[in-house]
């Protein structure tokens, strides 16, 4: 495998770590919304940064899906489902970089969605890796 595989596949498995604990979390009425929202940003930014990585373009140090997703499409790299709407994780991402979570902290989370969305990313990464690997 080469190097630059390797490096997306550790990135899609820290992007399950984020996944795992959004799920635990997402079920407990009494947790946060803006910790689960962390997490399903998390994981959908390295999920994006995988396929980046596996398909060898490099991008930036940045928490921004939507520009995640700009550049799969200037490279011709399918997006995933829902890429339209992934933005709306971005707050999450950046509010916790800073020590005021500002309006992330009072954001209410379709927390269907967002597990839906997580899950489906996860799965459009993991295909688009394993179709890197095979050629």
């Amino acid at each position: 495998m080469s190097l630059r595989l390797e490096n997306a596949r550790r990135l899609l498995a820290r992007a399950r770590d984020d996944a795992y604990i959004l799920t635990r979390l997402a079920t407990d009425p009494s947790a946060p919304d803006w910790p689960l929202g962390f997490h399903a940003q998390q994981a959908v930014e390295k999920a994006l940064k995988a396929v980046l990585a596996a398909r060898g373009v490099e991008y930036p140090l940045t928490h921004n899906l939507a520009m995640l997703v700009a550049k799969l499409a200037q490279h011709g790299v399918p997006t995933p489902p829902n890429a339209e709407t992934l933005s709306r994780l971005t707050p999450f991402g950046v509010a916790l970089r800073y020590d005021d979570l500002g309006e992330a902290e009072h954001v209410e989370l379709d927390r269907e969605w967002v597990a839906g969305c997580v899950t489906r990313t996860l799965t459009w990464a993991e295909a688009t890796l394993a179709a890197s690997d095979e050629s």
